[in-house]
């Protein structure tokens, strides 16, 4: 963060910053607790009915690095804002109060437990949890046709990847060095790019052709410094095919200690990809997103009837944790997601309205192989 100076503001400026600061470090009560009709696991919502919450997107802990708050997304007064849950106190506390922040651009900033990335239009941010303050990182230069994405931090926490749209037939992939903000475009494309993750390991960068549905080749990685696009997974032979039908893979996400990848093969199971573009599949099944506990061997997934599992990648053993999170919200994507830890699991929750939940599994009577 900048360096606190001393410096005199006048009066009225003085007591602006202050409602300011107040409203930005609101708190909320406490949230509320209830068990699955069938497994029994206490769930905590995040949010009561008249705020709609959401997590952020799944392929990185929702956690501080502390893994003492979670970090979310809420409505107040019809915008979004970033929040955070401190896991004792119970409480729900705004950090954000700046409408031009893109709340769901928020990454906790791995290794360190007072900050989080964020977008504000082209500028690159760094928030403080414990105060609010903001710090500009970097920024895109040039012109934008729309937001930025979600933000992803390399392994060695010196950049952060991120996706946009740079004209109307140009999409961008760049990253952004966290200590001079200097930017490098890494990739343009001429169609729409998605699902922007930095290799936890190496200097790579994940991306997806985004089409909602089938792409002729969905999945790709290039090297950071721009060299070296290549398709990643790719099974362009019908004779090679899972099934007769064409292959569709989506919602991906790195496992941050081995390196390799899960995906959702729609309609047919969980893949386990490797960096080489090797895979297989580890559990059959429709389901619908997938995440791994950082040592890849423990899976969290949601399938189409709104159930989440735990998975035994080694044994394929199975553990219903959650009978039906869609049950008020049936529109709902869980978009379930381990700490770093592994003890907690963070999710959408719409089994009683559109919530966030969490679940804390050192409380959960779980067998032997979930244990790290």
């Amino acid at each position: 963060m900048c360096a606190m100076h001393s410096f005199r503001l006048p009066l009225v400026a003085a007591f602006l910053l202050g409602l300011v600061t107040s409203a930005a470090l609101a708190q909320d009560a406490a949230a509320s607790r209830y068990r699955d009709a069938v497994t029994g696991t206490e769930i905590v919502n995040l949010t009561g009915a008249g705020t709609k919450s959401s997590n952020l997107y799944y392929h990185f802990s929702n956690l501080t690095a502390d893994e003492r708050a979670i970090v979310f997304v809420a409505e107040r007064e019809g915008r979004n804002h970033i929040f955070v849950h401190d896991l004792a106190a119970d409480t729900n506390r705004q950090i954000t109060n700046d409408p031009r922040i893109s709340a769901h651009t928020a990454c906790p900033l791995p290794g360190n437990a007072d900050q989080i990335l964020a977008f504000r239009g082209p500028e690159l941010l760094r928030i403080s949890i414990a105060s609010g303050r903001t710090e500009v990182v970097g920024r895109i230069p040039g012109t934008m046709s729309g937001g930025a994405g979600q933000p992803t931090v390399n392994g060695s926490r010196t950049h952060a990847a991120v996706g946009f749209r740079r004209s109307a037939s140009t999409w961008e992939i760049g990253r952004i060095d966290l200590k001079s903000g200097e930017y490098q475009q890494v990739i343009q494309q001429g169609f729409q790019l998605g699902h922007v993750q930095y290799h936890p390991q190496r200097e790579e960068i994940f991306y997806v052709w985004e089409t909602g549905g089938y792409a002729p080749q969905r999945s790709w990685l290039v090297n950071a410094d721009g060299s070296g696009n290549r398709p990643f997974y790719a099974s362009t032979a019908p004779a090679k095919w899972y099934t007769q039908q064409k292959e569709w893979l989506t919602h991906e996400s790195w496992v941050s200690r081995t390196g390799a990848m899960t995906m959702i093969m729609s309609e047919q199971g969980i893949l386990l990809v490797q960096p080489s573009g090797e895979w297989k599949m580890i559990f059959e099944g429709r389901y619908w997103h997938v995440h791994a506990r950082a040592d890849g061997k423990v899976i969290v997934a949601d399938d189409q009837q709104g159930r989440i599992w735990l998975g035994n990648v080694e044994t394929g053993d199975l553990r219903l944790l959650v009978s039906n999170y869609r049950r008020a919200v049936p529109s709902l994507h869980a978009h379930a997601a381990f700490s770093s830890s592994g003890r907690y699991i963070v999710f959408n929750d719409g089994n009683r309205h559109a919530s966030v939940s969490y679940i804390d599994l050192a409380q959960v009577s779980l067998p032997e192989w979930f244990r790290p």
